[in-house]
């Protein structure tokens, strides 16, 4: 593996950088291992951000509400935090 990565829990991601889309810049990531096959080599963004230390501290880009490697909320769970 070339250039910085971290091994997370989902799995192995490569941070390939810093790209610039239509004036802002996000980070380009990879998952380079992964707990599910089909991750491996799969690239994603996230927003820039210059504090983050870990991938726990990143937000996906695109105003999109979660890594395509987060668990989806449970509907149950939806439903109880809707009820409050």
């Amino acid at each position: 593996v070339r250039g910085p990565s971290m091994s997370a829990e989902p799995g192995k991601v490569k941070i390939s950088g810093v790209v610039e889309i239509h004036g802002r810049e996000y980070l380009m990531l990879e998952m380079i291992q992964g707990r599910r096959p089909e991750w491996v080599m799969k690239p994603f963004f996230a927003e820039y951000d210059e504090q983050a230390l870990w991938l726990d501290d990143l937000v996906p880009a695109f105003g999109e509400p979660r890594f395509f490697f987060e668990d989806k909320p449970q509907p149950m769970l939806r439903r109880l935090f809707a009820l409050k």
